[in-house]
């Protein structure tokens, strides 16, 4: 009574701001609008709150899940009914496929008007409802706390994602009643307490963007449908199955570990079992650098565009200890010819691929898997380290072998790619000489400064280029869009990481067709002063789509080439950044040092060469069956006969 007692007079906008307050939020990332004014209202009061507006809602979005994603808080943004939210779509989805917390709250027309076809009326819920862990539209202000605490919740716990409510203008505008919160309390209360104390699935019950309000049987009808879905998150440690599988790692002869972002948290434990076991490391995009990837059990990422020592070793495993990943096809190739030789040891009983993961739902979704834990990935490496020993006797040999084989790999294979002539510079001589500034100038630093390094990447071939030419050193170190594959997300994400770690440097790599997308975000980092450092490498085109189109679509060029780029050292002093060019290989340290230590945002155009991105797995084919940078034209084009172009 007395937590409903004091929203007593409040508005609805208000009620939600000062729930915000009690989550802990300060960073709120949001966009006006007629239908969310009463919200954004609320907001005026900046003692508690600092709110940030970008050049466009998309933006916005991306730098809330910047900010979850180096935070770990829940990203939380605000927009307004129709444009403001389908705006929303694309942070929405990407948040939901690459695990992020996010809290949308979108404004929407007064409930009466709902279903009229009103002015920036749109049927949001309906448009997120597949694409969120959990949406609801609002049907009074009463419902406010108890329906944010569970949106809060839900961003955070299980496999992390995106929610959203809706808030018709009524709700926002209308004023909290505590007698009828009460009302509403008492007949919903037991249920939302089983909610909360159970832990979610992804399989949630959705909500009606019905015109009509919505009755208490409903809502309540709705609660007990999702508890009966509920599944436990975290199974209880089988302390018998976990000293089984520690035996049978222990005996394994060629183990390596496939780590993805549900590790990230697990670092230093990951550590002590790769140093205790001496078993190499390999990881999907997203965990890069939860291993350092200057350490020798390092294989840096595998997968399509990953390193040859890191496909091979998964097809040669006897066991894989697949630890917080999810069996992307962009890590696994053609998954019917997937880990051949962890198979033949699982039906002897000798190794196999074994499964760890917070949410059911992944466990023999993409491949069968042989032995599959569902339990957080920092409880399960803690519960396995004290069943661990250092290799013994033949195990010992097999072992040593193993990561010989591993390092022969890795001397004959590494990132290659041949120089560009009359000292023009590639898209690879970027990035090695950004990766060369990281480690001589920041990284010795890192503890005597507390200044570390976050770099954000649109998609392309500056993204896998960025993959393979940077050595990461930490976990959640590169931000960028993974499942969904988002061309124009790198100035968001920067935006939000620089919010998130005032005193990190942020670095923003982008290709020119990333960048057009979002380059009016320049104009946010000057407006915060966000002293972000925006590295666009332009070589006029699409290039990764562009290279398909010439192994794949015999060289017919559609709609990848940029003829009319703009000059985009102009085009930052134009917004206020600090601008500098680079065009030749003699400059580039000098250029890339600048841009580092300049004051503020600043943004360096490097004019590149554009070619293709090895390694190379086609459609179809194996994951060690590699397309590698020497390769001829003939033997490429014929490992590319018969095969679609990537999705």
């Amino acid at each position: 009574q007395e937590n409903n007692r004091k929203f007593a007079g409040k508005t609805g906008g208000e009620v939600i701001a000062a729930k915000l307050r009690e989550y802990g939020v300060s960073d709120v990332f949001m966009y006006s609008g007629g239908a969310v004014m009463p919200v954004i209202d609320a907001f005026h009061d900046t003692e508690h709150f600092n709110y940030y507006i970008t050049a466009h809602e998309q933006s916005l979005g991306h730098a809330a899940t910047g900010y979850a994603k180096v935070s770990g808080k829940t990203g939380v943004c605000i927009v307004t009914s129709g444009p403001g939210l389908t705006n929303m779509v694309t942070p929405i989805l990407d948040a939901t496929n690459d695990s992020t917390p996010l809290l949308c709250l979108s404004g929407q027309v007064p409930l009466a008007a709902m279903g009229s076809s009103a002015f920036q009326e749109c049927p949001a819920t309906d448009i997120t409802r597949s694409i969120t862990k959990w949406n609801h539209c609002l049907q009074s202000a009463e419902e406010i706390p108890f329906v944010l605490d569970h949106a809060m919740w839900l961003t955070q716990h299980g496999k992390k994602g995106a929610v959203h409510v809706d808030i018709p203008k009524c709700v926002s505008a209308g004023k909290y009643c505590p007698d009828k919160a009460m009302n509403l309390c008492n007949d919903s209360i037991a249920q939302w307490r089983y909610l909360h104390n159970m832990h979610a699935s992804e399989t949630q019950t959705q909500t009606s963007n019905s015109r009509s309000s919505t009755s208490l049987e409903k809502w309540n009808q709705r609660a007990h449908e999702y508890a009966s879905k509920i599944k436990h998150l975290q199974c209880p440690v089988d302390e018998d199955k976990l000293k089984q599988m520690a035996a049978l790692i222990n005996h394994a002869k060629c183990p390596v570990f496939y780590m993805g972002q549900g590790a990230n948290h697990a670092s230093d434990e990951l550590h002590a079992a790769a140093v205790t076991a001496r078993i190499p490391v390999t990881t999907t995009l997203h965990a890069m650098g939860l291993m350092d990837e200057t350490h020798e059990l390092s294989l840096k990422m595998c997968g399509m565009h990953g390193h040859y020592a890191a496909n091979h070793a998964l097809q040669n495993a006897d066991l894989i200890i697949a630890i917080g990943s999810r069996f992307d096809d962009r890590t696994t190739g053609n998954i019917t010819k997937y880990a051949p030789k962890a198979k033949q040891a699982a039906a002897m009983g000798t190794g196999g691929i074994i499964h760890v993961n917070i949410h059911a739902g992944e466990f023999n979704k993409v491949l069968t898997t042989d032995y599959n834990f569902l339990m957080d990935a920092r409880v399960f490496l803690q519960s396995l380290l004290p069943h661990l020993s250092a290799p013994k006797n033949s195990v010992a040999s097999a072992r040593q072998a193993w990561l010989s084989q591993i390092d022969e790999w890795r001397r004959e294979y590494p990132y290659q790619y041949e120089m560009a002539s009359e000292a023009r510079i590639k898209t690879q001589d970027v990035i090695k000489s950004i990766n060369g500034y990281i480690h001589a100038r920041v990284k010795p630093m890192q503890h005597a400064t507390q200044k570390s390094v976050i770099v954000t990447t649109g998609v392309g071939n500056h993204q896998m280029y960025s993959t393979q030419f940077i050595d990461w050193y930490r976990p959640n170190q590169m931000i960028s869009s993974g499942s969904l594959g988002v061309m124009g997300c790198s100035n968001g994400y920067a935006i939000g990481a620089q919010i998130a770690d005032r005193n990190s440097l942020v670095i923003s790599i982008d290709g020119d067709g990333s960048f057009n997308m979002t380059s009016s975000e320049l104009m946010t980092m000057v407006k915060y002063k966000l002293p972000i450092k925006v590295a666009v490498v332009n070589d006029g085109s699409l290039t990764m789509v562009k290279i398909w189109e010439k192994l794949f679509y015999g060289e017919r060029y559609v709609a990848t080439h940029n003829p009319c780029n703009p000059d985009y050292v102009a085009l930052a002093k134009a917004y206020g950044l600090n601008a500098l060019g680079c065009d030749n290989v003699h400059d580039l340290a000098q250029s890339v040092s600048d841009l580092m230590e300049s004051d503020g945002p600043t943004l360096c155009e490097f004019k590149v060469l554009g070619e293709e991105c090895y390694p190379l797995v086609a459609p179809g084919k194996a994951l060690d069956d590699m397309i590698l940078w020497d390769t001829s034209m003939q033997e490429k084009m014929a490992k590319m006969e018969g095969q679609m172009a990537p999705s």
